[in-house]
């Protein structure tokens, strides 16, 4: 309700919400409760009443009572805080909370962004100490601009700031500028990562790596200028665009893959995965730190505002999604590819797909897929998973938002209290059941294989992006990382086919920095392609690792190239190149095109190919041995000649293990 009539008299009396004095409460739900000063016009009740907004600051100064009753982080959610400016003492009597948490909403769009129109809007906090830091630092936010711009976007002084250079994505610190290659796209979000220090500074682009200089900041030095995001106060050219999930860490990021697992991801209090400081602002109607680790309160300046993406049908929504504790997005097999994709790719209409591996063999007892997608009109589209088998699930199909929030933002799982529907809710996001149950299409089979999300736009004149997409099994707190590996033997391999004699092999996982640091093994079968795929349960997000390759009767060799991986998957080739190998520890088995094999002869496995292993083959060879032995280098299941003469000539050589 809003009013323009004479002010109310001036009294002493409390204010009630749900109940008036002797009268009969309220039977039923409340939520985002809001006392302005001021008559609201039309527009802006239309903009905010599906939207949280928990701060009197910028255009929304005249709001002197707000109650989201929700916190800005997930712990403890429900709380009956004034977050608007005066900060009114409330007290619950008799109420009982309803959590939604993690839930689907009927009422608001759940994912907000700041949004700044270019002339004088900006975002204010106070200097802090924990928004300046001397060793190492991080600045992490989504970017929506809406045309090439040169402009600040975030600013403390001269200490640090991250700006575009016609929408070139680049830092300053200490007054030296430092600029990557990437050009942002106009109207389109992207995750853009700053990781510096004194003497280097990475770029991360949805959580890729990009760029990576070598840098003389030097120390980031101190300062009592205000943090500015967005713009600044004066003649600087400012943004034009949407900033969403602003985060300032107190932390280098050196691998990809940890970037990567927080770039869909929103942080809270709930699920702060560092020790350091790590601020982060949601931006969804708050401007608090989500973290609660002592970040400044922001305060909007001139014309900037939160984003209405249930009220307003031009608002795209940043791809982030919630989970309620670290195994999101860590537990999902994620695309190693193929991110970020044009809905339709071209034309008006046309799929989309997503692939994504898993290489462990489990019997699946629960399952849960993840999907981001912006697009102008949902009910376009069919969404599918489908099984290395080829069996397919539809997700959902058809689904029309309350209101104009034309995202989906979902887990869906069995166990969800919603199933997915048409007209039921104005932000698809949270945890909902698909059209179609996942465990009573996939329940039992084996989780092994290409998995494939897939989405059809089946309408036209509506476009959209297919951000990411996931899939967890079993529960799984971290998922296994794949490896896809191609190597030979060589008394296995056979050069009139280019291939050779299966067999199995053994791989270690170690610490690039500290190879003593094992993190894991796993086995396989190599096929006669020399294709294997490996899945690997316990390697850190961080972790750059060396691959050891043992063999029955080959010598330990050895990668030479860090491992790292990209989204949970890797792959290496030891045939192409001798430099792939650790001192170049491979023998040349074919002319053209050039192929390389691990040595073998190493019978008694001391990493050395000696008289010893050659007299072993040389008895076995004279007793006619046969069958799956570690004498039968070949693997024609016959210890003959020829296995003594690869022995033999390997000994000759003294060929023997290289080691880091």
């Amino acid at each position: 309700m809003t009013s323009a009539l004479a002010l109310p008299q001036s009294n002493t009396d409390s204010l009630f919400v749900g109940i008036s004095g002797s009268t009969s409460a309220f039977n039923g739900k409340l939520d985002e409760v809001r006392v302005w000063d001021k008559a609201l016009s039309a527009d802006e009740v239309s903009a905010n009443y599906r939207s949280v907004v928990a701060t009197s600051s910028g255009i929304y100064n005249g709001l002197v009572l707000s109650l989201p009753f929700q916190k800005e982080n997930s712990v403890s959610p429900f709380s009956t805080t004034d977050f608007s400016a005066s900060e009114n003492p409330v007290q619950a009597r008799n109420v009982s909370p309803v959590s939604y948490s993690h839930q689907p909403s009927s009422t608001i769009s759940t994912n907000q962004a700041a949004v700044f129109d270019g002339n004088e809007d900006y975002i204010a906090a106070p200097d802090t100490s924990t928004i300046e830091f001397s060793d190492e630092m991080t600045l992490d936010l989504w970017i929506y601009p809406r045309a090439t711009q040169t402009c600040n976007v975030m600013k403390k002084g001269n200490q640090y700031r991250l700006h575009l250079i016609s929408n070139k994505v680049c830092v300053t610190v200490n007054g030296i500028l430092s600029m990557s290659d990437w050009i942002l796209a106009s109207n389109n979000w992207t995750r853009v990562t700053v990781s510096f220090k004194s003497d280097s500074v990475l770029f991360y682009i949805n959580g890729g790596l990009v760029n990576r200089w070598a840098e003389s900041f030097g120390a980031i030095s101190s300062g009592s200028d205000s943090l500015f995001i967005g713009g600044t106060p004066g003649a600087e050219t400012d943004f034009n665009g949407m900033i969403d999930e602003l985060r300032i860490q107190n932390r280098y990021f050196r691998s990809q893959d940890s970037v990567f697992a927080l770039t869909y991801k929103a942080l809270d209090q709930s699920t702060d995965l560092s020790p350091r400081i790590e601020l982060c602002y949601n931006l969804d109607g708050y401007l608090r730190d989500s973290e609660g680790d002592g970040g400044p309160e922001m305060y909007f300046r001139n014309n900037a505002g939160f984003s209405n993406p249930a009220s307003d049908s031009a608002v795209q929504v940043s791809p982030l999604l919630r989970g309620f504790d670290e195994a999101f997005t860590k537990g999902f097999y994620l695309p190693s590819t193929n991110l970020e994709q044009l809905l339709p790719p071209s034309g008006t209409t046309g799929s989309v797909t997503m692939n994504i591996p898993i290489y462990k063999s489990a019997t699946i007892t629960s399952m849960e897929v993840m999907i981001a997608v912006n697009h102008s009109r949902l009910s376009d589209l069919n969404v599918d998973v489908v099984s290395p088998s080829g069996d397919s699930l539809r997700l959902m199909s058809g689904i029309l938002p309350v209101g104009f929030d034309n995202s989906a933002r979902v887990i869906f799982s069995d166990q969800a209290d919603s199933i997915i529907g048409t007209g039921k809710y104005s932000s698809i996001s949270g945890y909902i059941r698909p059209q179609s149950s996942l465990m009573g299409k996939f329940g039992g089979t084996n989780s092994k294989g290409l998995w494939r999300i897939r989405i059809r736009d089946i309408g036209t004149g509506h476009i959209g992006r297919f951000h990411v997409s996931g899939i967890r099994i079993n529960d799984m707190e971290v998922s296994e990382s794949n490896l896809s590996l191609r190597v030979y033997f060589q008394g296995l391999y056979k050069t009139s086919t280019n291939n050779q004699n299966p067999d199995t092999v053994r791989t270690v996982l170690m610490n690039y920095s500290n190879p003593s640091i094992v993190y894991d093994s796993a086995k396989s079968f190599v096929f006669a392609s020399g294709f294997t795929e490996l899945s690997f349960r316990n390697v850190p997000y961080d972790a750059v690792c060396f691959l050891k390759v043992l063999h029955r009767n080959s010598i330990e060799t050895w990668t030479s190239n860090p491992i790292s991986f990209n989204r949970n998957n890797f792959t290496y080739n030891l045939t192409a190149n001798p430099t792939t190998a650790f001192g170049q520890n491979v023998v040349q088995v074919r002319l053209s095109p050039a192929t390389y094999a691990i040595y073998s002869g190493d019978v008694n496995q001391d990493r050395t190919v000696d008289a010893t292993d050659v007299s072993l083959i040389d008895n076995d060879a004279s007793n006619f041995v046969s069958g799956y032995v570690v004498t039968d280098l070949t693997g024609d299941d016959f210890v003959d000649g020829t296995d003594f003469a690869i022995a033999d000539n390997n000994a000759a050589n003294f060929v023997s293990a290289v080691l880091p």
